[in-house]
């Protein structure tokens, strides 16, 4: 037992000198989610992009105008990636009737 015990306080011991690095490497906080936001970003303008809403083909313009009232009305818009960070960005029952609304006019 007392073998043990002097076996116990020497690993004990030695372990003590045994140091693992606990140092935070640098990092740039914006850049892990900064690609991933960026590409819902991309998605969204390639399907509708408001800045040249004019230009884009009707047929394009009613496509997104069906889709984003069905996304709203599944409840899949926001994405719930985002209001899961940004519960803020939830929509309530009226909102998602206004943007259905107003999607349903530029079909």
């Amino acid at each position: 037992m007392k073998r043990i015990f002097v076996i116990a306080a020497l690993v004990f011991g030695t372990a003590q000198f045994i140091r693992p690095d606990i140092t935070v490497q640098p990092s740039d906080p914006a850049t892990p989610v900064n690609w991933w936001v960026q590409h819902h970003v991309d998605e969204g303008r390639a399907e509708g992009n408001f800045s040249n809403w004019g230009e884009l083909p009707e047929k394009k313009r009613k496509h997104f105008a069906e889709e984003a009232v069905e996304f709203i009305e599944a409840g899949e818009m926001p994405l719930p990636s985002y209001t899961w960070m940004h519960g803020e960005a939830k929509l309530n029952a009226a909102q998602k009737q206004a943007l259905s609304a107003f999607f349903a006019g530029l079909r």
